[in-house]
Parts: structure tokens; C-alpha cells; sequence
């Protein structure tokens, strides 16, 4: 297939994932399975906020949720303009065994102008695919940045108002000048790029706050190539003056409200970082698998030869299982991962998870090996992105696909070229829509 051929496939993807998006906003899609719930839940914070915004910015505690109250603050200012304006063709739910009365014409406005806001998400990943990519297809970046749109929790966080949508957007913004800032020559541009990079990222971290991690990734890129030169301190000044809001109001005005379930970092414990160390493994697995698919031939060969770095990999692997297997303790009905999942419901127990916890921890040590301090960090960070008790997918997908294509060094993820573009996209677009597929069965199943 030619270029143009490709370019006019892309954008009719776009333009039916769109509709399709459109559709699932009238006909109230949650493919997450949680979505609606969530939004449920802080119907009360956002009629707090509409009533007396400095009230409840200042007395969040008492709502006792983890989301952050920017974020919640930021959606009430999106509001504004709609509190007059009601349009209803919602009904109530029923949700598993509870009937879910949802609020019917109030925040219908305002949920479709968040859906429309969350679409510049995969134009904002396109502009950095672009910079990347630079060889590739213009339509096959396009639909490389439309699989944010199949993704079962892109979309049903579109359309209940997540978080997790409006952070990534600002993510990629700050992902989006990090790249322009690496391949600018002129020093007023350089700075100019430091400072947007901070304030999208400043606005990703006040969106959803474990994304602040972040900031460790980018000091260690800014660092490793500018030294102690301006750049520098231009990007720890930037840090410093776009975090105080955050720092005044959780420390100074002691409004803190994120203890009631990031144990991992207020309440740490062997068993809970075992377990969350391999249930976050599978995840990292099971998103990897399509780029395994790709490089199927070169990766397995060199995983599986009889060299010394590999045989230290095998044992400190079984090792590493091993230890977290012994202190694995996830007694949730809910979350664990795909793999977690699928072992219960086939055997009713954790064996196979435990076998392919194998495999998945000898990956993520097999990109450890590579000795990229680059991809340690990212793959550090990913595994602290979840600090619950419960572990979701939602927390990676499509956050991972984003790090795999933009961040990661490792030649698995990164091997896009003009001569493999349409295989690479073709393997990730059916892995995406096939995860698809599989949580509209799974909804349609627990339906009925």
C-alpha cells in the first residue's frame, strides 16, 4: 500500500474511532468496569465545588478520595460555562447487583466537552511519534497515535471524566517539548522548551500526583546532557517555582489527602512490594507482548543462549520469583492483572500466574541487564505508579504504550523504521483491538 493510500486509511480510522467514542458516550460505555462508579462517587465533591469552590478546595480531606483535588478543581472550572446547560438521555444502570442512579442531565455538558478535550491526546502523541519517528509514514504515526482511542480505559475515562486522561494529555504535552528541547540548537529556544516541559509535566503531576516520580526521569536525561550547564538550573528553578501550589497545599496548609491507599510508600511492607513487584511484572508482560511478536526471532534467540550474563539472568530470576512468590499475598476480587486473572478463573488458583511470573520478571531483569540507566529508571517508576493494595490495569493502559514508543531505549520497543512500519503498526493494532474486543466480552458477559 503507497503513502497517500495509507495517510486516507489513517484518517478514516480516526474519524470511525471517533464516532465509535461518540457512540459509546450515548450509549454509556464503561469497558473499564469501573468508570461509572468512580464518577458516581464524586458527584458530591463536584457539587461541593460548584457550591463553594474555596470550601471545598480547603476541607478536601472530608471527601476521602484519592484523587487529587486539583484535578477535581480544574474539571469544576471546565464546568463553568454548563451549570445552566441540562440535556438528558442517560437511564439509570445496573451495575453487577447495584442500580446505579446516575445524575441524569447535570454533567452531561460537561462530560462531553471532557471527551472532546481528551481527544487532543492522540494529536499531542502523533506530534511526538513525528519527532521519533522521523523516517515513518505520516498515517502510519497517525494510527499508531489513534490506538489511544481503542484502548478500553482511554475510552471509558473520556467519557466519565478519569483523570487518567486529562494527566496523560498533559504528559505527552511535557513529553512533547522534552523531545523538541533535544534536537534545538538555539539556547532561547533551549530554555523556552525547559520551561513548557515543566509546566505540562507540573500539570500532569497536580492532575495525578504519582506522576511528580516522573521528574526523576527528566533531571536524569537534563542532567546527563547539559552537566551543570543553564539548562539545568533553568529546569530545577521551573520545578521549584510550578510546584509550590501543590507543596503549600498539602504541606503547609496540611491538606494531604492520598494516605487512604498508597500503602506502598506510607505503609510499606515485604509482602506488599513482592506483590506488587510481580503482579506489575505480568502487566509489563502482557503489554509487551506485541513488540515480542515483532522481534520475536532476535529477542528469544539471544534470551535463550547458553552465555554467562544469561545464566546470572536465570538465577537471580528464579531467585527474585522465587522470594516474591513466597511473599505474595493479593486477596482482592478485583485487579491482579490479565495473567493473574486468567489463572484463578481457568484453575482456580495462582499456579499458572506463578509460572508466567516467572517469565515476566526474567524480562524485566533482562532490560535491567542491558545496563541502560534510561530504561532502569522507567521501569523503577512504572512499578511505583501503582501504590495501592489493588492493582489495575487501568494505572499502565495506554500510559505503557506512550513509554514504550517515546522513552524506552531498549531496541524492542524502539525499532520502528520506513522498512518495518507496517508490520510493527499492524501487530500493535491487533493487539489493541483484540484487548478491545476482549473487555467488551468480559462487560457483556458480567451482564448477564
Amino acid at each position: 500500500m503507497n503513502e497517500t493510500r495509507i495517510e486516507t486509511l489513517s484518517k478514516l480510522i480516526y474519524i470511525f474511532l471517533y464516532i465509535s467514542l461518540i457512540l459509546g458516550f450515548y450509549l454509556n460505555e464503561d469497558l473499564a468496569g469501573g468508570a461509572i462508579m468512580d464518577l458516581n462517587v464524586h458527584i458530591p465533591l463536584l457539587n461541593s465545588f460548584k457550591e463553594n469552590f474555596v470550601f471545598t478546595f480547603l476541607n478536601y480531606q472530608e471527601f476521602e478520595t484519592d484523587h487529587s483535588p486539583f484535578y477535581w478543581g480544574f474539571i469544576n472550572f471546565i464546568n463553568i460555562p454548563f451549570y445552566e446547560v441540562e440535556f438528558t438521555f442517560n437511564k439509570n444502570l445496573v451495575y453487577g447487583d447495584q442500580l446505579i442512579e446516575l445524575y441524569q442531565k447535570e454533567y452531561n455538558a460537561l462530560r462531553l466537552v471532557y471527551l472532546h478535550i481528551c481527544l487532543l491526546a492522540p494529536f499531542i502523541f502523533y506530534k511526538c511519534l513525528k519527532i521519533k519517528f522521523k523516517d515513518c509514514n505520516k498515517g502510519i504515526l497517525i494510527i499508531l497515535s489513534s490506538l489511544l482511542l481503542i484502548s478500553p480505559y482511554f475510552r471509558a475515562y473520556a467519557i466519565w471524566l478519569g483523570e487518567t486522561n486529562l494527566a496523560l494529555l498533559f504528559l505527552l504535552s511535557s513529553f512533547y517539548f522534552f523531545l523538541k528541547l533535544h534536537e534545538e540548537k538555539k539556547i532561547k529556544k533551549k530554555y523556552l522548551f525547559i520551561v513548557l516541559n515543566v509546566l505540562f509535566f507540573a500539570l500532569a503531576a497536580h492532575s495525578r500526583p504519582i506522576y511528580s516520580l516522573i521528574s526523576i526521569y527528566f533531571f536524569y536525561k537534563i542532567f546527563s546532557k547539559y552537566k551543570f550547564r543553564n539548562e539545568l538550573f533553568v529546569f530545577i528553578f521551573s520545578n521549584i517555582v510550578l510546584a509550590l501550589p501543590a507543596l503549600y497545599y498539602f504541606f503547609i496548609l496540611d491538606k494531604y489527602p492520598f494516605t487512604l491507599y498508597s500503602n506502598f510508600f506510607y505503609n510499606p511492607t515485604i509482602d506488599l512490594y513482592s506483590t506488587n513487584i510481580i503482579i506489575i511484572s505480568t502487566i509489563f508482560l502482557f503489554y509487551s507482548i506485541p513488540f515480542l511478536i515483532i522481534k520475536k526471532n532476535t529477542f528469544f534467540k539471544n534470551q535463550f543462549i547458553f552465555s554467562k550474563t544469561n545464566q546470572v539472568l536465570l538465577v537471580f530470576s528464579l531467585f527474585l520469583t522465587s522470594f516474591c512468590i513466597y511473599h505474595f499475598n493479593y486477596q482482592y476480587a478485583n485487579g491482579g492483572g490479565f495473567f493473574y486473572i486468567l489463572s484463578n478463573k481457568i484453575f482456580n488458583n495462582n499456579v499458572l500466574f506463578y509460572i508466567i511470573s516467572f517469565f515476566s520478571v526474567s524480562f524485566l531483569l533482562k532490560i535491567i541487564f542491558d545496563y541502560k540507566i534510561n530504561d532502569i529508571l522507567l521501569v523503577i517508576l512504572l512499578i511505583c505508579f501503582d501504590p495501592d493494595l489493588f492493582i489495575y490495569h487501568k494505572t499502565y493502559d495506554p500510559l505503557i504504550l506512550v513509554f514504550f514508543l517515546l522513552l524506552f531505549e531498549n531496541k524492542l520497543f524502539s525499532n520502528m523504521t520506513k522498512t518495518n512500519q507496517n508490520v510493527f503498526t499492524l501487530n500493535l493494532s491487533i493487539f489493541y483491538v483484540g484487548l478491545l474486543l476482549m473487555y467488551f466480552i468480559v462487560r457483556v458477559h458480567s451482564n448477564y
